[in-house]
């Protein structure tokens, strides 16, 4: 997995091309890295329940039955509020009706897809409390970004399908494509730089900063390469993910990276078979913990084991880019 994203770093520096020319920006800098582009228009709570329940439901029935219970019985509490917490989560119990799911909302296009996220997580959890036991329920924690990040899929392709704006359609791609690649390629850079960091600890090595600076740029720059210019404080930009390096969360970088691109690689199957994918895809979520990850990917004809999956994965990457560039008139 880790060779092949080294050997997608074009696909990535192509994107850097095409967002500079957007952004109008010179050179991409390090910290423009996440520079998102402005959305204008706003979307009302109606607007949201409605575009959420038809991204998944055109998807699968069952999906879009399971959304519309979590909006019907107010179990997204979305509403700002003092002293609200920021963070973003879905919680369910076993044999639950629905799960609850926590998450903000300004009437952004941001706050859709966060909400599609969760949501991904509520069908996941729904389907695996009611095919496994109490034992086995539990979505195991390398695959438990699929289904969000397969929700996130299905609320970009439901908007990219019924938005006539080309802006609208540029906003969307470079949002998600800047989102996406920090989880591909920023992520991974810092599951390096934490497999290094244990390693140092096992030699004894004393990590001071200038230490892990060294091994976070080390990591850093095997994937980025040239594409980015990189200010000398940003050697400093480890101490932004302290809660990736937890002893409660070891390699929790690495999910992510996983599942994104397993992802990815998934949605690719899904529009060759269509709505007959749907039916492989509810029995992987079902699954739950009963069956390894190397099973589950099965079960939609994948192998994770060699490159090929990845290979795909990043394939998806590149059609998003090789799309926002015919919008943008750079090719």
């Amino acid at each position: 997995m880790m060779k092949t994203i080294n050997n997608n770093t074009k696909i990535y520096q192509k994107f850097w091309k095409t967002k500079s020319k957007v952004l109008s920006i010179p050179k991409i800098e390090g910290f423009d890295i996440p520079a998102y582009l402005p959305l204008e228009k706003r979307y009302n709570w109606d607007d949201v329940k409605k575009i959420s329940i038809q991204a998944f439901e055109r998807f699968d029935k069952i999906f879009g039955e399971i959304v519309t219970d979590m909006f019907e019985k107010k179990h997204i509490d979305a509403g700002a509020r003092n002293g609200k917490t920021d963070f973003v989560y879905c919680n369910a119990w076993y044999r639950g009706k629905s799960a609850f799911i926590l998450t903000g909302y300004s009437g952004l296009l941001s706050d859709i897809k966060t909400l599609s996220h969760e949501l991904g997580h509520a069908i996941h959890k729904h389907l695996a409390a009611r095919e496994q036991t109490f034992l086995n329920f539990e979505i195991p924690l390398v695959v438990e970004e699929i289904a969000s990040f397969f929700g996130e899929l299905l609320l970009i392709d439901y908007l990219l399908s019924n938005k006539n704006s080309t802006r609208e359609k540029i906003n969307i791609l470079t949002n998600q494509l800047n989102q996406v690649g920090i989880v591909i390629f920023h992520m991974t850079a810092r599951m390096w730089c934490e497999q290094n960091l244990y390693n140092a600890t096992e030699k004894g090595e004393f990590l001071d900063g200038n230490t892990i600076s060294k091994y976070w740029c080390d990591a850093r720059d095997k994937i980025y390469r040239e594409s980015v210019k990189w200010s000398d404080d940003m050697k400093l930009e480890w101490v932004n993910f302290s809660y990736y390096c937890s002893p409660y969360n070891r390699f929790l970088n690495y999910q992510y990276s996983f599942a994104q691109l397993f992802v990815y690689a998934l949605y690719q199957n899904y529009k060759q078979e269509g709505r007959d994918f749907a039916t492989k895809y509810k029995s992987l979520l079902s699954a739950g913990n009963s069956k390894t990850p190397e099973e589950l990917a099965k079960i939609v004809n994948l192998d994770i084991i060699g490159p090929e999956i990845w290979n795909l994965g990043m394939r998806q990457y590149e059609l998003f880019v090789s799309e926002l560039d015919k919008l943008t008139n750079l090719n």
